[in-house]
């Protein structure tokens, strides 16, 4: 079992002060390329058919929730939903992963890859955003080993589109958000720092393409994928449902890890280094609030 919560933040910025909180847990196994189906809550290993422990979740704040459940009941309507796993008809059993998060908190589940995504890699994620509240946010984010988002589609409550982030900013798109869930596809291209984003409507028979290149430049690479929850709504029609993670890597030569790390940087007055790496890590926050 991978969760950890932070209860509560204190932010000492009329001191000028920098708080950091972490929170680590024991090394566990990343994954290689295959289709991984959900079985059981993210917070709980193992969740997937394949016995893998695929999902490391994170929250702040108590309103939030995890669960294994059926993705149809999001929304104002039920949907077409994303608990199908591809064709395999002894896998169903009705239901997706879910978090869940009130107005005053935030939930994350992240998958790690045993590489980075090269050229001709891809990854893919069945995702289902629910009715988001207005002033909710949700995100599907690929991110590079250090946790720094290198892209994402994103769903803010209220607004009709996705959002889409990459090198150039926050861009907007023609994507209505669904109350039927979409599958997501992300190629990585042969132009270092390229990639081609696929978002296809569950039901419908075409998507639509979004090419971009990755926030941290050409040296740049996805290690991971995550699930993003900012106080989408505490309801059932508000929760966010995932499914049917498929990964392909040519190689999968992994980099040692000692520990997942999970940190919450509330940030004033770095210096050196920290300064760098704020305003890498900070680039994709500053933007997509200002887009809200």
């Amino acid at each position: 079992m991978r969760r950890y919560r932070i209860a509560a933040v204190l932010v000492a910025a009329s001191l000028g002060l920098a708080i950091s909180f972490g929170l680590s847990s024991s090394a566990y196994a990343v994954l290689s390329s295959g289709s991984y189906v959900s079985s059981a809550d993210p917070a709980v290993g193992p969740d997937s058919f394949t016995g893998a422990d695929v999902w490391s979740v994170a929250s702040i704040g108590v309103g939030t929730s995890s669960g294994h459940d059926s993705s149809i009941l999001n929304g104002a309507t039920p949907g077409f939903g994303i608990d199908d796993d591809e064709g395999t008809p002894a896998l169903v059993d009705d239901a997706s992963w879910r978090i869940t998060a009130d107005g005053f908190s935030l939930i994350t589940s992240t998958a790690e890859f045993a590489a980075p995504l090269a050229s001709s890699d891809f990854v893919a994620l069945d995702f289902d955003p629910g009715l988001i509240d207005f002033g909710g946010r949700v995100e599907v984010r690929f991110l590079d080993g250090s946790d720094l988002v290198q892209a994402s589609l994103i769903a803010f409550g209220g607004s009709p589109d996705f959002l889409f982030f990459e090198a150039g900013g926050v861009m907007p798109t023609s994507i209505p958000v669904s109350e039927d869930g979409f599958n997501l596809k992300l190629d990585v291209g042969a132009v270092p720092g390229s990639f081609m984003l696929d978002v296809t409507e569950k039901g419908a028979v075409s998507g639509t393409s979004l090419p971009g290149f990755l926030a941290g430049g050409p040296t740049s690479s996805i290690k991971k994928i995550q699930v993003f929850n900012q106080g989408a709504g505490e309801h059932e029609i508000s929760s966010v449902y995932f499914n049917n993670l498929d990964l392909s890597i040519a190689s999968t030569t992994a980099v040692p890890e000692v520990s997942a790390i999970v940190a919450i940087p509330f940030a004033l007055g770095f210096t050196g280094a920290a300064v760098i790496l704020r305003r890498r890590c900070c680039q994709h926050d500053s933007l997509v609030a200002a887009a809200s």
